[in-house]
């Protein structure tokens, strides 16, 4: 039996509070970093880059913010760490004047806190992958945390498998999660510098998802912006609704597609509370279709369980340390438009 690291969510604490699919109440996240044994490790990321003719007689310590990204934090650790800064090689301080062609790095290290996570065999549809990110494309039905029944086969099994085929050491880091019947993109950070660096994109708005959504009827108006509370209700396994005590939450959405008593429609978050989705638009009286918590059509019995037509189609961020914009389409996007049996009921 092999296993791989599963990331620890140890950031500062506005980190675990921001952004979409970051919740406290979020149980199949807890259980699947519950499951398994804590571990400690030393991690390092080396960043290298060559000094440009522009940046001819700057100060290390200015290039260490512009060109890396790094916190003042960060470059403080590394003042005081061996081999922390470096230029052809060679160890120099934050004040130290660069010459263009001159190569600088540094070197981040970090206590990470993984569990062993049991890798296991199938196929991951990586939308994108480089030295500190992966991308991974979920289909509906799978969780993204291993829990209950799904110890196994869960995407971040898949994740540690790939890792482990790839030679590579990095713990299964998810950034946010999706709901069991959430198809779409997944962000795995494989650093904590990569992550932290993720989440302060979510909090400045420039980690963005783009969700789609089948609805009951027609939405009116055909776009606009829900701002409403969202609550756990009781100790009901997450399950949430809307509610002035709750939690601010915030969905604007936009009419696609209208056919026959169903409409398509996009969602973008600027909040990230459990069901966030789902719970608005049936607030909003146009339930997600397969929806079995929150549509009353589907809350009976039938020959196959329903599930929300979800989609985590569209997704920008920027590269954690080279800042290159990255924008992706979820290539279950065709799985998602023929999903039938989403109609059936109608």
């Amino acid at each position: 039996m092999k296993f791989c690291r599963y990331g620890s969510a140890r950031l500062n604490r506005n980190d675990e509070q921001a952004g979409a699919g970051r919740n406290r109440n979020d149980e199949q996240a807890r259980a699947g970093r519950n499951a398994c044994e804590q571990e400690d490790a030393d991690m390092e990321k080396i960043l290298t880059r060559t000094v440009e003719a522009g940046e001819d007689g700057s100060r290390a310590g200015s290039l260490l913010k512009s060109a890396f990204g790094l916190s003042r934090r960060e470059i403080s650790r590394l003042k005081f760490q061996e081999n922390g800064i470096l230029a052809d090689g060679v160890r120099i301080r934050v004040d130290t004047v660069l010459r263009a062609g001159q190569v600088l790095s540094v070197c981040l290290r970090e206590k990470d806190t993984y569990c062993r996570l049991e890798e296991t065999e199938g196929t991951l549809a990586v939308a994108y992958e480089d030295g500190d990110v992966l991308v991974a494309d979920k289909p509906a039905g799978m969780p993204v945390h291993p829990c209950g029944v799904h110890e196994r086969d869960s995407l971040a099994n898949l994740v540690a498998a790939h890792y482990r085929d790839a030679g590579e050491e990095s713990a299964v880091r998810p950034v946010g999660r999706l709901d069991i019947d959430t198809a779409g993109l997944v962000v795995f950070a494989k650093s904590r510098a990569a992550a932290a660096r993720l989440f302060e994109q979510r909090r400045e708005g420039v980690f963005r998802k783009t969700y789609l959504a089948w609805v009951e009827g027609k939405m009116e108006p055909l776009e606009g912006i829900l701002e409403v509370p969202i609550k756990k209700i009781g100790n009901a396994p997450i399950r949430m609704a809307a509610d002035a005590k709750g939690m601010p939450a915030k969905t604007a959405y936009r009419t696609i597609e209208v056919r026959e008593e169903a409409s398509l429609v996009e969602a973008k978050l600027f909040t990230g509370r459990t069901h966030q989705i789902r719970v608005h638009m049936a607030w909003a009286g146009h339930p997600l279709l397969g929806d079995p918590l929150y549509n009353p059509r589907y809350a009976g019995p039938a020959k196959e369980p329903p599930r929300a037509a979800l989609l985590a189609w569209r997704l920008t961020f920027r590269q954690p340390f080279t800042g290159q914009t990255i924008r992706l389409d979820s290539g279950e996007i065709s799985a998602f438009h023929n999903r039938t049996e989403i109609f059936r009921r109608h």
